[in-house]
């Protein structure tokens, strides 16, 4: 959280800034494979269907999807992770607030849902390629990163 907090509030621009979050966030995710999906999916209840909802307060309602409502004690323990995971996005969110205000990014890009739908995804592909490559390639992240903004912030369409 240091790091990403100290990567958000430097100097550098937008692309520089999204490029240094995601290449912590990629070796954080390589090196803490197993834990963090343990995390993201058994102790915020996904794997049992639960699903959380922000109101317009930011208070967190918890619903099963299927199954049984937990009682509240084990809500609250699921809360607390899912706050912990939001935590850990806030200064994404906060690169891409201050992208989109000094006009990095086009109108009509809602920041904050790009910025937390594209940590969630890298998270998959980081997942994935960790579950196929074993992570034996040591320049994989970097290479990653790099790969991924460029593609992502430029598009992959010939113009």
């Amino acid at each position: 959280m240091v790091r990403f907090c100290q990567v958000a509030s430097s100097s550098a621009g937008t692309e520089e800034k999204i490029k240094a979050y995601l290449d912590i966030w990629v070796r954080f995710l390589v090196d803490n494979n197993v834990l963090w999906q343990v995390l993201m999916f058994e102790m915020t209840g996904g794997n049992r269907g639960l699903r959380a909802i922000r109101d317009a307060d930011g208070d967190l309602e918890l619903r099963a999807q299927w199954g049984t409502q937990p009682q509240a004690d084990e809500l609250d323990q699921i809360k607390r992770y899912y706050n912990l995971l939001s935590e850990e996005a806030k200064p994404f969110e906060n690169i891409f607030l201050e992208g989109f205000q000094q006009g990095f990014f086009r109108e009509g890009i809602r920041p904050i849902g790009v910025s937390q739908n594209l940590l969630f995804s890298i998270s998959m592909v980081v997942f994935r390629h960790e579950a196929l490559s074993g992570g034996t390639e040591p320049t994989w992240p970097e290479h990653f990163v790099q790969t991924f903004v460029r593609d992502f912030l430029h598009g992959m369409a010939e113009k």
